[in-house]
């Protein structure tokens, strides 16, 4: 199932082969030591630095079954190292799984923005004491830098203009500021890049220009030029934010449901809108459900197809625990085959109201299951 959705997330890379890669996965946090959970504060922030970026949606984080998924990011985790920093600190470089993140995306129903992403020529011009400077490659600018330190977080490839004899000579400061389009399109034109961005820094206001253009249909383009103005500490952070979710927006897709590891469960005795409605609110509360479909109601069968956060044993394991269902077992079906070992370890489930999920930590137990894995039949009882 979960192989469908990457095969469909690759051909989408595939068609956007001509712009630049972006590592979606690889994420480096530093460990805040004042914090007595200081590991598994940045193991969550790293995790969520990599949905805001796979997904080009900065809320992502209050998608409930990201929520979840936050609670136990360990699970997402593929490989880590640690780096010891020159002032003593450290840090943490994650590396998550890719197609659980995937499934993840998809699960939550949230969009998938390729790694493959356009490429943003930056043209930044200081004023400093009635002075100003286009901001090179290698000019030491802290506004630059901070720039490129957002954008790599939100996964927006920038680039500067080299400042060579043919930048220099090609183009006039006064044009930059003025905001002409003609000259800036022809000073880009030796750039590969898919967009070019405009920036005017006074004091700390800029004010700020996105063609979302190829520079060369720049002056023959009748989009509108994306534009804002920001001030303070935080402006480099709010230009890239609207970047990315210009981008995101045209980019990103949702992939189907239906391509997530998934499970279809019936219940027997559901006999009202009560016994739906907490049955309901039970199954969603547990930690390795992202989500449910309503199959089939016949009388008082209930069938749901659920999705997974989990392996199908974990799930299992955590549905045997629910304080009002209880494993049918159709004495006239053919034997069903026993398998035991360890299940992965999962979080506590988390549930709105502890009288209808209590609260179980996973071990390592016998789990039953059918010889083919085939839909799960369970009682509900009357309370």
């Amino acid at each position: 199932m979960r192989y469908l959705a990457l095969f469909i997330l690759s051909c989408l890379a595939w068609t956007s082969s001509a712009m630049t890669h972006v590592d979606l996965y690889g994420v480096s946090v530093v460990i805040d030591r004042e914090q007595e959970d200081g590991d598994a504060l940045a193991r969550r922030q790293a995790l969520e630095q990599v949905i805001v970026r796979t997904t080009g949606d900065k809320s992502a984080s209050q998608n409930p079954v990201i929520a979840k998924a936050l609670a136990g990011s360990a699970r997402y985790v593929s490989q880590l190292s640690y780096t010891q920093l020159d002032d003593g600190a450290t840090q943490v470089n994650f590396r998550f799984n890719q197609e659980q993140i995937s499934a993840l995306l998809t699960q939550a129903q949230l969009p998938f923005w390729a790694p493959e992403r356009r490429n943003v020529l930056v043209w930044l011009v200081e004023e400093n004491q009635f002075e100003r400077q286009i901001v090179w490659e290698h000019t030491a600018s802290e506004f630059a830098a901070s720039l490129r330190q957002e954008a790599a977080k939100r996964g927006v490839p920038v680039t500067f203009p080299i400042g060579d004899f043919d930048d220099v000579t090609g183009v006039q400061i006064a044009d930059l500021w003025g905001g002409f389009v003609t000259p800036l399109s022809a000073a880009s034109q030796r750039y590969p890049v898919e967009a070019v961005l405009l920036v005017r820094l006074q004091g700390d206001t800029l004010r700020w220009t996105l063609y979302d253009a190829a520079p060369a249909a720049m002056t023959a383009t009748m989009e509108t030029p994306l534009t804002g103005v920001a001030s303070g500490i935080d402006a480099p952070l709010s230009v890239i934010d609207a970047l990315a979710n210009q981008f995101a927006q045209k980019d990103a897709v949702v992939v189907s449901s239906e391509s997530t590891e998934s499970v279809d469960v019936t219940f027997l005795n559901v006999r009202n809108a009560l016994d739906f409605f907490t049955l309901e609110k039970s199954l969603s509360a547990l930690n390795s459900v992202a989500a449910l479909d309503i199959l089939q109601i016949q009388g008082d069968h209930l069938t749901v197809r659920v999705h997974l956060l989990a392996q199908r044993a974990a799930f299992e394991q955590q549905m045997s625990q629910l304080p009002r269902l209880q494993r049918f077992i159709d004495e006239f079906a053919a034997p069903q085959a026993s398998v035991s070992g360890p299940t992965p370890a999962l979080d506590s489930i988390a549930t709105a109201d502890d009288n209808l999920v209590t609260p179980v930590a996973l071990e390592t137990i016998a789990v039953p299951t059918t010889a083919n894995a085939g839909p799960l039949v369970f009682e509900w009882l009357a309370p």
